[in-house]
């Protein structure tokens, strides 16, 4: 139907089956609460960034991605923590950032690091992460976008313009969901504009 062009909103059709199962709101996100085995204290405020092979397609990913990572860090007063799981990517691979396995975190003072890497996080650590950052960014890891909007997290999604009609048939919209293009009308964008792209909409929050 979508690729037919019809409209369609999932949350909406579940909002109006509310009234058949008693259901007296209008919430559209439900989770069991997930129990951190690690529940880590964060000396400041944080923005979380998750990635995945979604990022790979960005043009000039793997030239200096780590560069323009810490100009975002430079730019802002938040610690910059990134999250990521089994990721071999090259552009990956590439980051000169510091990256620590989760499962030894505790070893790390992470209050002397402004911007750092968070490798195989599970899945409640992840969540308990989400919750707790004051802005959560990804190319649509549907995860972290669901979690954070569920908790009313401001939250940027990273996205091919193309994609935006079925992925917005998913998405229930509210003022702390944001979209950053990194492709329009099938033209790839630098990592270098999508960063500088992220800077200003971060400012605006």
């Amino acid at each position: 139907l979508i690729e037919s062009g019809a409209e369609e909103h999932y949350p909406r059709k579940f909002s109006r089956l509310n009234k058949y199962f008693g259901i007296n709101n209008n919430k559209t996100y439900y989770l069991e609460e997930l129990k951190p085995s690690n529940d880590l204290t964060i000396d400041k405020k944080f923005i979380l960034i998750h990635l995945d092979e979604k990022f790979k397609d960005i043009l000039n990913i793997n030239l200096h991605f780590d560069i323009f990572l810490k100009k975002l860090s430079n730019k802002t007063d938040y610690k910059i923590i990134l999250t990521s799981f089994n990721n071999y990517h090259n552009y990956y691979k590439n980051l000169d950032i510091q990256k620590i396995p989760f499962s030894m975190v505790d070893q790390h003072d992470l209050s002397k690091l402004k911007l750092l890497i968070l490798e195989d996080v599970p899945l409640e650590d992840f969540y308990n992460l989400i919750k707790k950052s004051s802005l959560n960014i990804s190319c649509h890891a549907g995860f972290l976008v669901h979690s954070s909007l569920l908790n009313n997290i401001q939250t940027i999604d990273i996205l091919n313009e193309n994609d935006v009609r079925w992925l917005n048939t998913w998405i229930t919209k509210n003022e702390a969901y944001k979209i950053i293009y990194k492709s329009k009308k099938n033209k790839k964008i630098s990592i270098g504009e999508i960063l500088n792209n992220l800077i200003s909409t971060i400012n605006e929050i």
